[in-house]
């Protein structure tokens, strides 16, 4: 920022010995200088409004996004809210028991290998 500390007043509060703060002054004016030229010889004002906006509309797409998988988000765990409810009218659901098979038992009165 412009002008920002660029005089002794401005940072007495900060330095309160002259001797730290008049030399600070100095180098922010001479800074101030750099800045004021690049300002107007690379047009840095365009490209700060370029950059903000490209930040903004970057910004707000990405907002966009977090609300659109909000909401798919929500559909889902609606989807499977009703999954379960249709699951607990349905009632228990048992597995199928099926039958032995022949080898099994000869396995466990040790008969096999």
């Amino acid at each position: 920022m412009l002008g920002a500390g660029s005089t002794p007043d401005d940072l007495r509060y900060r330095f309160p010995s002259a001797d730290i703060r008049e030399p600070i002054a100095k180098d922010m004016a001479n800074e101030d200088k750099i800045l004021q030229h690049y300002i107007n010889k690379c047009r840095l004002e365009h490209w700060y409004q370029t950059a903000d906006s490209w930040a903004k509309e970057r910004l707000q797409k990405e907002a966009e996004a977090k609300i659109e998988h909000g909401e798919q988000r929500k559909k889902v765990v609606a989807q499977l809210e009703n999954e379960n409810e249709d699951l607990k009218h349905k009632g228990p659901v048992t597995a199928p028991v099926y039958d032995e098979p022949a080898h099994a038992s000869a396995l466990t009165n040790g008969e096999g290998s």
